[in-house]
């Protein structure tokens, strides 16, 4: 099995926007590495989904809570009946997309540290149509998880995270 670093895709560059789900994040990491990071490589509409309990808990510690949401990026506290556990990291480009899902949270030790399994689907106009499928079924997944909190959050904030387009 190959090492991977979820960074280099990043790093490849060629996508404007990302969508983050996971279950726990810790956001300093996220707003002060992989943000910026990010936006380094021009990704410049960024969303993050977070299981809400999991966000309380990280806005209750001064040293955890987020810094920069609601400016620099979206962020989502998916509220669910159980935990929301997804871990996907959704990229998408003028001429391509990426989907990353596996095991890895938002966190220093979920893309650095711990060993995690991820497995990577880029889909481009011309490459493999189940490549292009499978990152519209992502999309398409997400889109779905987003509407059932419509109840729950602002439209707004709902809107913000549909605009990313695949």
């Amino acid at each position: 099995m190959a090492e991977y670093s979820l960074f280099e895709t990043i790093r490849e560059g060629g996508y404007e926007a990302s969508l983050i789900a996971s279950y726990n994040a810790y956001f300093p990491f996220y707003e002060n590495v992989v943000l910026s990071r990010l936006r380094a490589a021009g990704c410049r509409h960024n969303v993050v989904l977070a299981d809400a309990r999991q966000c309380a808990a990280a806005m209750a510690d001064s040293f955890s809570s987020p810094r920069c949401a609601g400016r620099a990026y979206t962020l989502i506290p998916f509220r669910s009946s159980a935990a929301f556990h997804p871990k996907i990291l959704l990229l998408v480009g003028r001429s391509k997309a990426a989907a990353l899902i596996g095991s890895h949270n938002l966190t220093v030790a979920g893309f650095g540290f711990n060993r995690e399994l991820t497995n990577l689907v880029i889909a481009k106009p011309n490459s493999d149509p189940r490549s292009l499928s499978f990152v519209r079924s992502v999309w398409s997944g997400l889109k779905d998880w987003l509407a059932s909190q419509m109840s729950v959050l602002p439209r707004a904030t709902i809107d913000a995270a549909i605009s990313i387009k695949s």
